[in-house]
């Protein structure tokens, strides 16, 4: 049998990232709907997943327990952040959202 990478079929970004990682590891992309996808990251049988994560989150206990996979998993993060920007003084203009969020102001 191949190897699959699942995704939400709703999500176009895992969508792309999912069918990157397949290029790499000679895998097969593949698209769920939400419910679908849901069970088979419950279920835990196929080779990997891609997996939306929300920015931020009020209880971090119970986003990881509605997150977290029961059986042995490992995760890998696709996006390196950090909560440090590097901005010289009167070059350009930022604003920051609610959640931390930096942009570059018009």
């Amino acid at each position: 049998t191949s190897k699959r990478i699942l995704y939400s079929r709703g999500d176009q970004t895992a969508r792309e990232l999912a069918g990157r990682l397949a290029a790499l590891t000679h895998a097969v992309a593949t698209g769920r709907a939400p419910d679908d996808f849901t069970a088979a990251l419950a279920g835990g049988k196929d080779w990997g997943y891609v997996v939306a994560l929300p920015r931020v989150t009020a209880d971090a206990c119970r986003s990881a327990k509605d997150l977290v996979p029961t059986w042995p998993a490992s995760f890998t993060a696709l996006v390196d952040t950090r909560p440090t920007a590097i901005v010289r003084r009167d070059v350009a203009r930022w604003t920051v959202d609610q959640d931390g969020t930096v942009h570059l102001a018009p």
